[in-house]
């Protein structure tokens, strides 16, 4: 008897300890999850976060670029557009018309995408290549929880994508059901209209352009924690932090896959990368290739890290996206010289 009541204590130690050992993993992936989705998710400054992300300062001549097509915009006369999302949030975007030499708006626009932790502004380069080289009318948004629109947290380009179809009916208000338009995001905004592109699209949409966007937030998350956080298994973090932002803001990580949006996408897609990516990896863009069913082009650049193609590549990167949306019909060919 007492043999056996010494076991019976011994199992229940042993079963104590156990339970305190899993309730004190509970409390810490629980913590972790929390401090993770602050990190990651939560709207505050995210400038020490992109920092210790990426291995390679922008250079002085490439803020300057930047810095330059801002101020070109900012002296555009532009207007300030706002609409309010499916759940509620005010969004705001900046809207730039073209007119033509008659005084009539342009039927072709571009909806310019940003990246994570920036800024509608941050496209400055793109609206300026979009207005004077192709005649384009450009909205750039401030997506949710970025810029002057409201939001706490940041969507990573899921529920972004209900957005910027709800950016492409202001378009058609602002000119007409007979416009067309083109997407082009860059990084969180590449991911951003690859997720668009998997849902049922109005037909102003024509085309798409995504440089340097991520498959899914999983897979890019996950990616940076292994390499730039140096968790050799995130996966735990990973699992209660998606479900964490799942109650608290109705996403899940892998859910916001733009690789399975794209198996869907019914209208063609250039897809641009750096060849030296180190943050969001150049082997997804292969994965993303791949899986589109409609007409695609790769256009990869050598040596350009994540986000730099257009800088790298300046004159070949304009020629690919030119000539893309002019089979598409929405840049008319330059007139035959007749001799």
């Amino acid at each position: 008897m007492k043999f056996l009541s010494k076991s019976r204590n011994a199992n229940t130690v042993n079963f104590l300890c156990f339970f305190i050992v899993i309730l004190i993993t509970t409390v810490s992936l629980s913590s972790c999850s929390s401090i993770y989705y602050s990190i990651a998710i939560e709207r505050n400054d995210k400038s020490d976060v992109v920092k210790s992300s990426s291995r390679e300062e922008s250079s002085e001549d490439e803020k300057n670029i930047f810095l330059k097509n801002k101020k070109w915009f900012l002296s555009q006369p532009y207007t300030t557009l706002q609409i309010t999302s499916n759940d509620g949030l005010k969004l705001k975007g900046y809207w730039l018309p073209h007119f033509d030499e008659n005084g009539n708006t342009s039927k072709n626009t571009v909806i310019l995408v940003h990246g994570y932790s920036g800024s509608a502004f941050t496209m400055g380069p793109f609206a300026k290549t979009y207005f004077e080289d192709f005649g384009f009318n450009v909205l750039m948004p401030d997506a949710r929880g970025h810029g002057s629109s409201e939001g706490d947290y940041i969507g990573f380009g899921w529920p972004d994508r209900f957005d910027i179809l709800d950016w492409t009916n202001e378009v058609t208000k602002l000119i007409g059901d007979d416009c067309d338009i083109v997407l082009h995001g860059i990084s969180m905004g590449g991911a951003t209209v690859l997720m668009v592109s998997g849902e049922a699209l109005p037909s102003q949409i024509k085309c798409i352009v995504e440089d340097c966007g991520y498959t899914s937030v999983w897979d890019e998350l996950r990616f940076q924690m292994i390499h730039f956080r140096n968790i050799k298994n995130p996966d735990p973090i990973l699992e209660r932090t998606s479900e964490y932002t799942k109650r608290k803001v109705g996403y899940g990580f892998k859910e916001a896959s733009a690789l399975e949006q794209v198996k869907k996408a019914t209208v063609p897609i250039l897809f641009i990368h750096g060849g030296a990516d180190s943050f969001v990896p150049t082997e997804m863009v292969y994965e993303l290739y791949d899986a589109c069913p409609t007409t695609k082009e790769l256009f990869v650049v050598d040596g350009a890290e994540h986000g730099r193609s257009c800088v790298v590549a300046e004159e070949e990167y304009i020629d690919k996206v030119k000539n893309f949306i002019r089979r598409e019909g929405l840049i008319p060919r330059p007139a035959l010289a007749v001799f």
